[in-house]
């Protein structure tokens, strides 16, 4: 029985090539980390960026020009308003709960920009403020107490931290990144440009049978063994090693016999650049 060589994803084996042991030992030093990806945890996929774009009647992209701490007010630019009619060019956010000034003192600083979601539509919502700045994907409420204009600056009040132990309301899964970029990613959507990884916008192609063996693998590399910048595969068992060299079409070619190696048994593979010149 000939057994193949599949190529299917692949893994980055940065600084060498990883043997079987190795391989194993990493994937037990992994388990801690695949368990806490794993946890449990509440993501509600409707609440994703571009879901709270859709569902907010307004959206701002705003900047931090001063920060009192003392007095528990920001005083923010409006860099672009990214849905929605708000005439205001100045905006002042008023601390209104104990709770808000803990991250008022950690996160916000002058510079910072991030997106507000800003109405929602139903009785008594118009006013709300959902907004993000930071905290490992703690989110903020607020209400907007004067729309302002474009002579008077607005003014807003924090009024609540959304606790990722809040179960009714936690946004665990809607973002926990940089808040710029969630700025930046949601004027992309604005400009019909919009990608959040929620959204597959690439497929993995099927596997692809690079070579059939008349016994198994026991180690198998990939290397760009000819210095033409595309991969090439390697594979190791006792019948002897088989080299495949990709070419431009992105298919691969047996060049085993003419490297030598075809009559080389192996069970597992170690790949160095022996003079250092690159190759």
């Amino acid at each position: 029985m000939r057994t193949p060589i599949f190529m299917s994803v692949s893994l980055c084996l940065c600084g060498g090539l990883l043997t079987g042991a190795e391989l194993v030992s990493t994937a037990s030093s992994m388990a801690p980390l695949a368990q806490a990806l794993t946890a449990p945890t509440l993501v509600d996929p409707t609440l994703q960026p571009f879901d709270l774009f859709d569902r907010y009647m307004g959206v701002l992209w705003v900047s931090v020009e001063a920060v009192d701490n003392e007095a528990g007010t920001v005083s923010l630019a409006v860099r672009r308003v990214l849905k929605g009619d708000f005439a205001a060019t100045r905006i002042q956010l008023r601390v209104a709960v104990e709770q808000a000034k803990q991250p008022l003192a950690l996160l916000i600083e002058p510079g910072l920009e991030f997106a507000v979601f800003l109405g929602l539509r139903g009785r008594g919502r118009h006013n709300n403020l959902l907004f993000y700045v930071g905290g490992q994907g703690q989110w903020q409420l607020g209400v907007m107490a004067d729309p302002g204009s474009a002579e008077k600056p607005a003014a807003w009040d924090w009024t609540d931290v959304i606790a990722k132990s809040d179960e009714q309301r936690s946004k665990t899964g809607a973002f926990n990144g940089d808040p710029a970029r969630l700025a930046t990613m949601l004027a992309e959507y604005a400009d019909g440009q919009g990608y959040f990884p929620a959204e597959a916008h690439t497929r993995f192609a099927a596997d692809q049978v690079l070579a059939a063996g008349d016994s198994p693998y026991a180690g198998v590399a990939l290397f760009d063994i000819d210095g033409d910048g595309r991969v090439d595969a390697l594979g190791a068992s006792e019948a002897g090693i088989s080299v495949l060299r990709q070419g431009a079409d992105g298919a691969f070619t047996d060049v085993s016999a003419a490297t030598g190696l075809a009559v080389v048994s192996g069970r597992s593979l170690g790949i160095a650049d022996a003079n250092g010149d690159g190759r």
